[in-house]
């Protein structure tokens, strides 16, 4: 069974409460560590860029999915690149 962790979150000087998974959280720290920036500024523009229907908790789902994905997709054309290189 999954859990949810409920965290009270300031979006564009208004407060919410959004409820994730432990794991997403994790990767959205993960995330503001790499990039240097706050879940604050995160959170607002995963906002501003989520459809009108869609939560914000599916939005900040699909944000840390997309944002490793392409992670991984940078990295591996750089593996990729390298082993070309050394070839």
């Amino acid at each position: 069974m999954t859990y949810l962790i409920t965290k009270n979150i300031t979006i564009e000087s208004r407060r919410t409460s959004i409820r994730l998974e432990p794991d997403i959280w994790e990767s959205l720290t993960e995330i503001c560590h790499l990039e240097n920036t706050k879940q604050s500024y995160v959170f607002s523009i995963v906002n501003l860029g989520k459809k009108e229907e869609q939560s914000l908790s599916s939005a900040m789902r699909v944000f840390v999915m997309k944002y490793f994905r392409t992670r991984f997709e940078q990295v591996n054309k750089q593996v990729n690149a390298q082993i070309k290189l050394s070839a």
